[in-house]
């Protein structure tokens, strides 16, 4: 299979898809899971979700951009067997879409990876995603919930306020569902997660309260 760069929606480049013989058979009858990136020249730019098979970008920042391609070795389970790595392409044009404040620009090759550093992400914008991201920023505002800075360089600080909505605990999760950090809130007012030990990259923000609240990070 292969996906573009900028093909797919805001950094999620799209999806992998396997075949079994046993569903052949019997439709419906494997559970693809365990979806893995094992090698290949975009390992650790790129990561994949376990579940779902969806690869998106993790880490453009030191990145080489002046390939033309990417190379990802990738396997599957059907839940007893692992199937024999397939190679996936990531190719890059010579122009990248890039979603900006809402926005479709197109950039070079280098501009985009300042835009990634810069909270924007790579491939259409989604109107889904752009409505979704207004609403939990003005869900976060009207809560008296503040996180800064972004990008994040060395901590990230999460105020609080009275809590109105019983924020209970914190989760930092990677672009490939994993996560990372997780922490207790208890009565504090401000959380502080040290960021030195992260990989560069985005990573999701999850708060749990009386609602699930989420906020994109950029890790620098």
């Amino acid at each position: 299979m292969s996906f573009a760069l900028d093909g797919g929606t805001c950094t999620e480049l799209g999806t992998v898809t396997a075949t079994d013989a046993d569903d052949t058979n019997q439709s419906g009858f494997t559970t693809f899971q365990n979806w893995q990136i094992t090698g290949g020249t975009g390992m650790g730019i790129f990561s994949i979700n376990p579940t779902t098979g969806i690869i998106s970008i993790s880490n453009l920042k030191s990145v080489d951009l002046k390939n033309s391609s990417f190379t990802l070795i990738v396997t599957v389970s059907d839940g007893l067997n692992t199937s024999a790595p397939q190679t996936v392409t990531i190719t890059l044009p010579d122009k990248i879409t890039v979603c900006h404040k809402g926005q479709l620009i197109s950039v070079s090759k280098m501009a985009a990876v300042a835009h990634i550093q810069h909270g924007d992400c790579v491939g259409t914008c989604g109107e889904a995603l752009i409505t979704r991201n207004r609403i939990e920023d003005e869900t976060m505002i009207a809560s008296g919930i503040a996180i800064y800075p972004n990008p994040v360089q060395d901590k990230i600080n999460i105020s609080l306020g009275v809590n109105q909505q019983h924020i209970r605990k914190i989760q930092l999760v990677d672009l490939s569902g994993r996560i990372v950090l997780q922490m207790p809130v208890t009565s504090q007012t401000k959380v502080i997660i040290p960021a030195g030990n992260l990989r560069t990259g985005i990573y999701m923000l999850k708060m749990y309260g009386d609602k699930m609240a989420t906020h994109k990070i950029m890790i620098e």
